[in-house]
């Protein structure tokens, strides 16, 4: 095959039931269901994004912090769970990610590079290998 040729044949499969994946959960006595799963998962979703965005912000002299973790969690969690074909993925912030940052930040402190700048051509650079 085509480049992507499963991946497009599951779109075209899927299209026409991709609106009722969204409306199905609202109806037939399934709301409250819904909104239980909705807000337990807000919860599940935005506790380690305040634990570990404060734990941030003390890291890296309130240069990568709270508002910033909250953000990356969202919009990372909306994006794969409109394109992504897996249901399960660790979308926030963890432990190693965390290690991983503060090691990265004293460096560039140690080696006078500038934190954010550093942060997203490792993340491009990530990107593009895992892509």
């Amino acid at each position: 095959g085509k480049f992507a040729g499963g991946v497009r044949a599951d779109m075209k499969r899927r299209y026409p039931l991709y609106l009722t994946d969204f409306t199905d959960a609202f109806r037939g006595g399934n709301a409250q269901i819904s909104l239980a799963s909705i807000l337990f998962l807000f919860f599940a979703c935005i506790s380690p994004a305040l634990a570990f965005g404060s734990l941030f912000s003390q890291a890296t002299e309130k240069q990568f912090g709270v508002v910033e973790t909250i953000l990356a969690t969202a919009v990372a969690g909306i994006l794969y769970s409109l394109l992504a074909g897996q249901p399960l993925c660790i979308m926030g912030a963890t432990g190693p990610e965390y290690a991983y940052t503060v090691v990265f930040y004293a460096m560039c402190t140690a080696l006078d590079i500038e934190f954010l700048p550093a942060r997203v051509w490792q993340g491009l650079w990530t990107a593009v290998f895992t892509a």
